[in-house]
């Protein structure tokens, strides 16, 4: 029971199913090309509920009564299949076979139709058009268009290939071939760059195209070949032969004949020949054979008769020629005629002069010659053995000597002062325009030249032009921002100003007015002078100005306000100091001011004293100095004040507001002079410089009782050292006063009208560091007036050094040491010295050798020579040669010793191998500077001695001794001749680069010798 159910339920699954499709026939394909024999169709079908199979039937349908029933049908999956025999045998065509569904009741339900396309044969091509008839560097890109007899397809392995007449084969790439109208057609691109240019004269000849392995939509494939589509040329035509290579026209040979043959056919040009002779030009006319291969043409008297320019030597040219394919080519210079043409007399083809220019400074030269040469086109007849030449002008005529030269075409003469004088004549006798003629020269045919045949010109001014003339006055001050400058100059002249040739003004004009800008205030100087039109120069005008638009104001030190003595009263008196950027006048009835916040002492303009770019005023009144005094005591922060329009500078330009500074009260220093007698110290106890030593010169004007002060401040401003003392002159002199580390010593000599009073100063401190020190003197003296004022004199300041510590020698050169290190007999040495920046630079330098040999005949044991500083404080040096100097052969010790300026010592003794030519080996090798830095430019320098090396190689190695860089030298190079060598590394490697950071090896090598491996450092920081 249970199992019915299941059956019921499938069946109305089934039902429901049916009731849902429509009655169907499906093929699983509907189109075949050129099946297989036999060939098997399949397909499907479905029923409407209401429908019942009856059967499946198909037939063709150009045969619709030969009917064939579908045996194979799998009615529960209403699948189908069926086998077609004799398809193989069908003719080429389109053949549509039906399949029917037949029903129970006799009729169609569903029908399907299968086209089966039978196609045995490729495309073949029906035509062809190429762009260019032509492939060549005229022509190096075409384009091949084929037309195919149906629609066709490239597969994968499709090659298409020009194919050259020598075998050649050159696969097209498919980005260059597109197929195009619908698939029938290919178009394929061909250009110069598919083709190696090693094998371009393979491809010359025909070309060919062969289409392989191309399928039409059927998959028929086909091979197609294209014979010669395309002409190949890459060879330029050449010029084989020019007949006759010389040829001349003359009365006699009228007419020349040239044959121009090529290397095969060109393309024909009217103007591919051009003969030439200077402006001259004739394109004759070109007669071709019948292969277009050579051609010929004529040159005729007639053609140059009518112009005498012709004669001499002609010019072919040929333009460039090509052949049919484009290809172009240049005739050498080696294949193309000469031509000769003589039917005039002898003509001068160029006049030489050693100069055409006669001025002042040709005939200022001791023994001038004016050479010259007159060369002509053809031999000359020399049987007369002199030319008459001549020198003239409207007034005057000069007869010049000549000699015929031995190539029979020249002729030289000479005009200098003999000659002049010979006939009595000057430069003079032809200034401006003088003719050189020749008359009665004839050519080795008895042709002669017209008589006074013009061979040249002379331009002759031996008279030096005047200056130019300036018409307008000029101020020497001016506050404009230009100037104008009017004048005259000689004509044709021309004008220079300030070294620049004024162009405004030609050779053919005169000069009359420019102006001039003055951008800056300054002084300017302006040169004017004139050249005329033969180079002789005229003395110059200068003319100064100086350019003020500033207006005048305080400047430096603004306003002082100082103290004197007066040596005839010995009382003090007032002199204000006012410091301007430019000389200043005042203006009449201008007045000056002291001035404070609250109050002010006035001063009288009109005592001004005009000192250049400072006003002095000089305060003497006792009235005026006690209520000064006085008045100065109350005040403080004092300013000068000037009002507006007070002052005027040279120029007339005013101070526009007023003027204010502050005031800088001083008394006046006594010291007329601070004489050192040592400024460095190396203050280390030893007796020796330990003492610092001066002498302070006061001035004549000294008053009895004086205040001498000494400061002595560090670098850093810090006071380390103050004395303060009161000298009564007449009672202290000779007076020592002793202070720690030290003393002052007050000396005075002479009567009270001629006394010199001075200062002696020692100071010989323990602890000093090392470093500069600024010592300063105050001398001033004491009045009871300006007691209370808290004010003092100007020091006089020196700098003073104190060092301890001895120079050091940086670097030797030759390097020095106790491993037989070699030198020439007349070695150059150079120290580098710490440059001990100021503290002490070298006072005494000098070498001292063991034993030497002076001007090659006087040996000495002992030899001491200076060292001069050839780049100061820094490097040292002593050459050998220069003194004529030679050391012996063998052992040698140099002592060099430096010395201060605080006397201290360095003492240095090296020891070296003195050799005479020869040196067994390669030895002492050490290069400088080490480290060096190649990023910065910098070089290293490898040093070492050896004998005779005819050549030898630099290895350079990393620290995996991997080859970095290599060099090989000869020693027939400038500076390698010698026993000691020194050869450059720049830090690069074999390709230019610069190597990284580390330490590499290098080694000198040669035929039978190895150096040392030598350790050198790059730091390219």
């Amino acid at each position: 029971m249970k199992r019915l159910n299941n059956i019921l339920f499938l069946l109305l699954i089934s039902i429901t199913i049916s009731l849902a499709q429509n009655t169907q026939i499906t093929l699983d394909s509907t189109s075949v090309d050129n099946p297989t024999d036999p060939f098997t169709v399949t397909g499907s079908y479905t029923l409407a509920i209401t429908d019942t199979l009856s059967k499946i039937q198909y037939f063709r349908q150009d045969n619709p009564s030969a009917i064939i029933e579908v045996t194979n049908i799998d009615t529960i999956n209403q699948t189908f299949s069926v086998t077609i025999d004799n398809v193989g045998s069908l003719a080429e065509g389109s053949y549509n076979y039906v399949f029917q569904l037949i029903l129970l009741e006799g009729s169609i339900g569903a029908e399907d139709t299968l086209n089966i396309i039978v196609d045995k044969t490729g495309p073949k091509i029906d035509g062809h058009e190429v762009s260019s008839d032509f492939w060549s560097f005229a022509f190096p890109q075409f384009e091949i268009t084929v037309q195919f007899s149906e629609k066709v397809k490239l597969r994968d392995d499709t090659k298409i290939k020009l194919i050259s007449e020598k075998g050649r084969a050159l696969i097209i790439p498919p980005e260059k071939i597109t197929l195009q109208n619908d698939n029938s057609q290919l178009f394929i691109q061909v250009n110069l760059d598919m083709i190696n240019n090693d094998s371009l004269a393979q491809w010359t000849g025909k070309v060919g195209l062969f289409i392989e392995k191309i399928a039409d939509l059927h998959n028929n494939i086909v091979n197609l070949p294209l014979d010669n589509i395309i002409t190949a040329d890459f060879i330029k035509p050449q010029v084989v032969e020019i007949t006759p290579h010389y040829g001349r026209i003359s009365q006699k040979d009228t007419t020349v004949t040239f044959t121009v043959s090529f290397s095969e056919t060109v393309k024909k040009v009217p103007d591919l020949i051009k003969i030439k002779k200077g402006d001259l030009e004739i394109t004759p006319k070109l007669t071709y054979n019948n292969s277009s291969s050579s051609f010929t043409f004529d040159l005729k008297l007639e053609d140059v008769e009518t112009d005498s320019s012709w004669n001499g030597n002609v010019e072919i040219e040929m333009q460039t020629f090509s052949d049919q394919a484009g290809n172009t080519n240049n005739a050498p210079d080696s294949v193309l005629p000469r031509i000769f043409i003589d039917f005039l007399a002898p003509q001068v083809t160029q006049t030489i002069l050693s100069t055409d220019t006669i001025n002042i400074a040709f005939i200022s030269q001791n023994n001038y010659s004016l050479v010259g040469l007159i060369r002509f086109n053809e031999p000359l007849d020399t049987s007369n053995t002199e030319a008459n030449i001549s020198l003239s002008n409207q007034n005057n005529e000069l007869s010049i000597p000549a000699k015929f030269l031995s190539n029979q075409q020249e002729i030289r003469f000479v005009i200098n002062q003999e000659v002049l004088e010979q006939e009595q004549k000057s430069w003079q006798d032809f200034q401006n325009i003088a003719e050189l003629s020749i008359k009665n020269v004839r050519d080795t045919i008895g042709n002669k030249t017209q008589e006074d045949f013009k061979i040249g010109q002379l331009k002759i001014d031996v008279v030096r032009p005047v200056p130019p003339t300036l018409t307008n006055e000029i101020n020497s001050i001016v506050k404009e921002k230009s100037i104008s400058f009017e004048g005259t100059k000689e004509y044709k002249a021309k004008l220079y100003f300030n070294g620049e040739l004024l162009s405004d003004f030609t050779n053919d004009s005169t000069w009359s007015k420019f102006n001039v800008f003055l951008p800056e205030d300054g002084f300017y100087k302006f040169s004017f002078w004139q050249i005329d039109w033969l180079g002789n120069v005229s003395d110059t005008v200068d003319v100064r100005v100086l350019a003020d638009r500033q207006v005048p104001h305080f400047v430096g030190q603004g306003a002082q306000l100082q103290i004197n003595t007066d040596p005839q009263t010995n009382k003090p008196y007032f002199i204000l100091f006012l410091y301007f950027n430019e000389i200043v006048n005042f203006e009449p009835n201008a007045h000056i001011q002291l001035k404070t916040e609250n109050d002010y002492f006035q001063i009288e303009a009109s005592e001004a004293q005009n000192l250049s770019t400072i006003q002095k005023f000089i305060i003497k009144d006792s009235i005026q100095i006690n209520q000064l005094f006085n008045w100065l005591k109350q005040q403080k922060d004092i300013q000068i004040y000037l009002p507006a329009e007070t002052i005027a500078d040279l120029a007339g330009n005013k101070n526009s507001g007023d003027l204010t500074h502050d005031v800088f009260v001083f008394i006046e220093s006594m010291i007329s002079e601070v004489s050192w007698i040592n400024k460095y110290i190396s203050p280390n106890q030893d007796g020796v410089n330990d003492e610092l030593r001066a002498s302070v010169f006061l001035n004549s004007k000294v008053p009895d009782q004086i205040l001498f002060r000494v400061v002595t401040l560090n670098n850093n401003g810090q006071s380390i050292l103050q004395i303060n003392e009161i000298f009564k002159i007449s009672q202290d002199a000779g007076k020592t006063k002793l202070f720690e580390n030290g003393q002052l010593k007050l000396n005075a000599s002479g009567s009270d009208s001629n006394r010199v009073v001075y200062v002696d100063f020692k100071w010989a401190p323990t602890d000093l560091e090392e470093g500069k020190y600024v010592v300063s003197f105050y001398v001033q003296e004491i009045w009871e007036q300006a007691a209370s004022l808290n004010i003092g004199s100007l020091p006089v300041s020196a700098a003073i050094f104190s060092d301890v510590t001895p120079p050091e020698i940086m670097r030797i050169t030759p390097v020095a040491g106790d491993n037989n290190q070699y030198i020439d007999i007349q070695p150059d040495f150079v120290f580098t010295i710490d440059n001990e920046k100021e503290n002490s630079p070298i006072k005494d330098a000098y070498l001292m050798f063991s034993r030497a040999i002076i001007n090659d005949a006087i040996p000495i044991d002992s030899l001491q020579m200076d060292l001069f500083p050839y780049k100061p404080g820094e490097v040292y040096e002593f050459n050998c040669k220069a003194y004529n100097i030679k050391l012996e052969p063998g052992a040698l010790t140099v002592t060099v010793t430096l010395v201060d300026s605080a006397n201290n010592k360095t003492l240095r003794r090296l020891h070296y191998t003195v050799v005479g030519d020869t040196v067994e080996g390669i030895k002492d090798i050490y290069n400088f500077p080490n480290p060096f830095n190649p990023k910065q430019g910098q070089k290293t320098n490898i040093a070492f001695a050896s004998g005779q090396l005819n050549t030898f190689k630099l290895y350079i190695f990393d620290m995996g001794f991997n080859l970095v860089y290599y060099e090989e030298f000869s020693s027939r190079l400038p500076g390698l001749a010698s026993f000691r060598k020194t050869v450059p590394w720049d830090g690069t490697n074999l390709r230019g680069e610069i190597v990284a950071n580390g330490v590499y090896f290098a080694r000198i090598v040669s035929d039978n010798f190895k150096s040392p491996i030598l350790k050198i450092v790059v730091n390219n920081k």
